[in-house]
């Protein structure tokens, strides 16, 4: 009888850590896995939230022969490590954003994190005054917590390096369980954590100026202590502007997807939907050869409707839709690309 209880214990105990974050499941330094970069354009299904939830990212289209990785480093090897002293850890994702932190047996802490962009070159965001809160462990759907941090940013504007004194807050969360699906079949039972920090500082000539990311990662915690999806969106922006300054959204998954876009087609291709705004019927055009797959979702993710074999000049009846914004993700001649339509 203690045999069997114990075994179940193990069992529950394997359970509870899969759908949770603790310091046990913490990716260790020199953790390593390789992505396959996705179409940026691809929906972070924000609004599918709670348990036993679906996440369907199995026809992603990948963009053709570009990988990345994601690797934990000791952070003291990094050479933005003076920027961040206390941090023990960083994890760089794609080489487009790393993140510092430190952790004990009930957190996760970050001293800030460093990310490029081609206008401001490398934005280093130090928060040296007030550390970062990301995790308290254990933590499982649907906790949230809230912080506030500040510090520093560093980065170049208009040729002129700028090192402003800056605050911020962020809200993360464990914000659902259940069935992430992946191209080639691949399904995988997943915790999702999500984080959106707001950094603000002030910038001549500029003004008020924010530093928003928006990061979901997916976890399968018996497949790798590391994510097998991410979807992360970094945008600058004068506060309360609607367009920002500049943005960037990096798109990974861990299994290879079976469409392909290249990178001049993620925003340039010649498929158009139109009218836009629409009220009654949407028609596509610039279907050269053969017919296309359309796939309509809400801003939520949710599949509306799927139709086969499209046409060029034929025409999808939206009249029996909601008002709002609608994504059309189009795959033909083995390309996929996604357009927001408006339903009035």
């Amino acid at each position: 009888m203690k045999q069997k209880l114990l075994i179940a214990t193990v069992i529950l105990s394997g359970l509870a850590n899969a759908q949770s974050f603790n310091q046990s499941n913490e990716p260790s330094i020199g953790d390593q896995a390789g992505f396959y970069l996705c179409d940026s354009n691809a929906v972070n299904y924000a609004e599918i939230t709670g348990t036993g939830v679906t996440w369907d990212y199995s026809n992603i289209a990948g963009v053709s022969g570009v990988t990345k990785s994601v690797d934990v480093i000791d952070a003291t090897t990094s050479s933005f490590y003076g920027e961040f002293p206390g941090s023990e850890k960083a994890i760089s994702i794609g080489g487009a954003v790393t993140t510092f932190f430190s952790s004990t047996s009930s957190d996760r802490t970050s001293q800030g994190f460093v990310y490029y962009e081609p206008s401001f070159g490398d934005v280093i965001a130090k928060w040296t005054n007030d550390p970062e809160l990301l995790l308290n462990y254990p933590m499982s759907t649907p906790d949230e917590l809230t912080d506030v941090f500040s510090g520093n940013l560093l980065f170049e504007f208009n040729g002129f390096p700028q090192n402003t004194p800056c605050n911020g807050n962020i809200t993360a969360s464990v914000d659902g369980t259940g069935t992430l699906l992946l191209p080639d079949g691949n399904t995988y039972d997943a915790i999702r954590y999500k984080m959106i920090d707001s950094a603000f500082t002030t910038v001549i000539l500029l003004g008020s100026v924010e530093v928003i990311r928006t990061q979901f990662e997916y976890y399968d915690h018996s497949v790798s202590n590391l994510p097998v999806f991410i979807h992360s969106n970094i945008k600058i922006q004068s506060v309360g502007a609607t367009t920002p300054l500049t943005e960037q959204t990096l798109v990974l998954s861990k299994d290879q997807p079976q469409n392909w876009v290249g990178i001049e087609n993620l925003h340039s291709s010649k498929i158009s939907l139109f009218p836009n705004p629409a009220t009654n019927i949407v028609s596509i055009q610039g279907l050269e050869k053969g017919s296309a797959q359309v796939r309509i979702l809400d801003q939520a993710g949710r599949l509306i409707s799927e139709l086969t074999s499209m046409t060029n000049g034929q025409t999808i009846d939206v009249s029996g839709y909601n008002s709002g914004i609608y994504l059309f993700e189009i795959t033909h001649d083995g390309q996929s690309s996604i357009q927001r339509i408006t339903v009035r």
